[in-house]
């Protein structure tokens, strides 16, 4: 409601317009007068009860509620070269996090996960001919496992 007095205090003022109205002396100073009791009546900033300081809310990505955020392992030359060093691919849900996919990991496979990198791919138009479409873009995690650990990793 903080702007109710403005809109009041904007008829007044239209009402002590004198292109606008019509009215006669006494009515000009009526109509001054109800406009500086409207101001006298509103409170002032410095007068106003005093307020705690606002709260900011800061937004949190919550992990989605999905039992696994693990899609399947991605096998490709890359891939396999870096399981060597202890780093393994997996495709992941688009909507998937760091410690979503951490999580998984730990769970279903109960190793130690150590670092998570996620890689999206966007979707791209693509044409053979005259026709178009949409090759599907996807998010990949590279999991790098904490030493000593391994996982086997079966395709599908």
């Amino acid at each position: 409601m903080p702007f109710s007095f403005l809109k009041k205090l904007k008829e007044i003022r239209k009402e002590l317009d004198p292109r606008r109205s019509s009215t006669s002396q006494k009515g000009l100073h009526e109509t001054r007068a109800r406009a500086k009791q409207a101001v006298d009546s509103h409170p002032k900033e410095h007068e106003a009860a005093p307020q705690s300081a606002p709260v900011i809310k800061k937004k949190v990505k919550r992990a989605p509620s999905f039992p696994s955020v693990l899609l399947n392992p991605h096998i490709t030359e890359k891939a396999t070269l870096l399981g060597e060093k202890g780093q393994y691919v997996f495709r992941v849900q688009p909507q998937a996090t760091k410690d979503a996919v951490k999580q998984s990991v730990e769970a279903l496979y109960g190793v130690a996960v150590r670092n998570v990198r996620l890689i999206k791919k966007p979707a791209k138009k693509i044409r053979i001919g005259r026709r178009e479409g949409v090759k599907q873009g996807l998010k990949k995690a590279v999991v790098q496992l904490k030493a000593g650990e391994s996982i086997e990793v079966i395709s599908r």
